[in-house]
């Protein structure tokens, strides 16, 4: 379907940048927004990338990240943070709770953006580009489906146009997106992610550990039975 030009990244980004007072750009088409980030980072740039597709786009475990074009919005984003090394890992889960207040979702330990039925409508992806004193230069890899409707049958997705019942501006949703992003701050607590969260109180299975998901620890590792667990994926167990 050919979007309206309310919808035209192209042409909007311009005054999206000046009122955020940050660097983006735009590509209709790309490898992996990360990808391409990292190279730019390299050379200095910081900011936000947006692309309508990813040839070759990846979620975690370097699962492979599908969106139909211009249907949904995949952006990654650079940024210098004055932080300990130890809170960089919370960036995630921070921008997770501010995203899923904004567009009114749920989060799933570690960087799902849920339904409170369980179904996904985003995900993030972040890596430490370079580490320096306290300064630290991550590249957070955001996706949103936002018009998508088609998703593969063995993978339990939904879109905010399904949600929501009608077409969804992007333009919007990327502002919202924006406003998430300004709100992140490393030195604050992790208690909007605990009000947002599908996870804890429930029966998990994660990093070969099975017990209730009893809270998240302040660097963002997940608690279970009281146990920290820092990376893995979490199935619900029935009870």
């Amino acid at each position: 379907m050919q979007k309206t030009t309310s919808d035209n990244f192209e042409s909007s980004l311009a005054d999206i940048s000046a009122n955020f007072g940050l660097n983006i750009q735009w590509v209709s088409e790309c490898t992996s927004t990360n990808v391409v980030a990292a190279e730019w980072a390299s050379k200095g740039w910081r900011g936000c990338l947006l692309a309508d597709v990813q040839t070759a786009g990846r979620g975690r475990l370097d699962r492979r990240w599908d969106s139909e074009a211009g249907e949904n919005i995949l952006l990654s984003w650079v940024k210098d943070w004055k932080c300990t090394l130890g809170d960089v890992p919370k960036l995630t889960l921070l921008l997770a709770a501010e995203l899923a207040h904004e567009l009114n979702l749920y989060v799933k330990w570690p960087n799902d953006l849920m339904t409170e039925e369980g179904y996904k409508v985003g995900g993030i992806l972040s890596s430490i580009h370079t580490m320096g004193g306290d300064v630290h230069t991550v590249i957070i890899g955001v996706g949103i489906n936002v018009n998508q409707v088609g998703f593969p049958l063995d993978l339990k997705a939904t879109s905010l146009k399904q949600i929501r019942g009608t077409e969804q501006s992007r333009i919007l949703v990327f502002k919202q997106i924006l406003s998430a992003m300004d709100a992140v701050d490393p030195n604050r607590s992790l208690e909007r992610w605990v009000q947002r969260s599908i996870t804890l109180g429930k029966r998990v299975e994660v990093a070969g550990r099975v017990g209730i998901a009893t809270g998240i620890r302040a660097d963002g590792a997940l608690l279970v039975d009281g146990v920290p667990v820092t990376s893995g994926d979490v199935n619900l167990v029935e009870m």
